[in-house]
């Protein structure tokens, strides 16, 4: 069985035991809620690290990490044991143990309290439905009660820059996608007879052809044209690209909506328990949008119908080459069949 089959936030580890819910209860419905991950290795943006390996603490109710990396790299019969100390531990053998170890984080809380922050349940009142439908055309909102539409929105990808805040973000690298200007279905008409001339086009100058194109592609949305279902809402978000060359989209800003930036996912979750109904309905819409607009399928479809556009304006003035010109042309490229 691989080392990393299974998943918990960004740590990856080899078997369901190695995952363990340890809660804390307070006797009348409040409780205490924290993760107990025995990891072989961490995901940082898809970059899998078997050296970061070893005990992570996770605070669900605050959504934040209290410690990892604890214990002997690479030992799991150490890693087992520290686990399972941990999971038989009463409040305040937990607490201790977690505080002494080397990775941990000291973010605050009550993990130097006698007694823990018992977290109660919402009643149906203060749990309200966000949105009234589960889905519109392509776009599903399967979140419906007010807790479950954060906790949605707490365990969506965030992006951070350098020591930035963290922010709503889409991993929009292009890994892969038709590059000859000639899709099937697309409306460009471009024709057969140009393909050599376009393959020595991208030869030349296919660094420039693909920045063009990732600009274009983008433009809706750094120019504020983006806009949810069924076309409402235009220029009421706001998008920066972070990361190494703009890898990533981050929604900066939403119209009518407080700062979308956090410190940590504890802070996230307190500033959208603020959210009124129609302000965190706004908020979960554009995310479940732009969730579907932005899967890598779709980000393929976009740069292939970009390059037949660039593509398109090139055949243009091809067309306008007399015969000895586009010969010339052919006779340059090592191309010519």
């Amino acid at each position: 069985m691989s080392s990393i089959q299974f998943r918990e936030g960004p740590y990856h580890y080899a078997a369901p035991s190695d995952l363990i819910d340890k809660k804390f209860e307070s006797g009348d419905g409040g409780v205490r809620h924290f993760k107990i991950v025995v990891a072989s290795a961490y995901n940082a943006g898809g970059l899998i690290g078997s050296e970061h390996n070893g005990v992570a603490v996770l605070d669900v109710d605050r959504g934040t990490v209290v410690t990892d990396r604890w214990g002997e790299p690479y030992n799991v019969t150490h890693h087992h044991k520290i686990a399972t100390t941990l999971a038989n531990a009463d409040w305040a053998q937990f607490t201790a143990g977690v505080r002494s170890s080397p990775g941990y984080r000291n973010l605050g809380g009550d993990l130097d309290a006698d007694a823990p922050n018992f977290v109660y349940p919402l009643s149906d009142e203060e749990n309200w439905i966000v949105l009234d439908v589960e889905s519109e055309g392509p776009y599903t909102y399967p979140a419906r009660r007010r807790v479950d539409v954060i906790n949605a929105l707490c365990t969506h990808p965030v992006h951070s820059e350098r020591s930035g805040p963290f922010r709503l973000s889409w991993d929009i690298k292009v890994r892969s996608f038709d590059d000859s200007g000639r899709q099937p279905d697309g409306d460009h008409g471009n024709e057969e007879r140009f393909d050599v001339l376009w393959q020595k086009e991208l030869e030349k100058d296919g660094s420039a052809i693909f920045t063009r194109a990732c600009e274009d592609a983008l433009a809706q949305y750094i120019e504020g044209n983006y806009s949810v279902y069924p076309g409402i809402e235009q220029g009421h978000y706001h998008f920066e690209t972070e990361g190494r060359s703009g890898g990533h989209l981050v929604l900066s800003k939403v119209d009518g909506l407080p700062a979308l930036a956090w410190d940590n996912q504890h802070g996230m979750r307190e500033a959208l328990m603020e959210l009124d109904r129609a302000e965190l309905a706004k908020l979960y819409k554009a995310v479940r949008n732009l969730d579907t607009d932005l899967e890598p399928a779709k980000i393929s479809a976009e740069m292939a119908y970009q390059y037949s556009f660039i593509r398109s304006t090139e055949e243009d003035e091809w067309k306008e080459m007399s015969e000895n010109d586009l010969e010339e042309a052919l006779e340059g490229s090592s191309l010519r069949p």
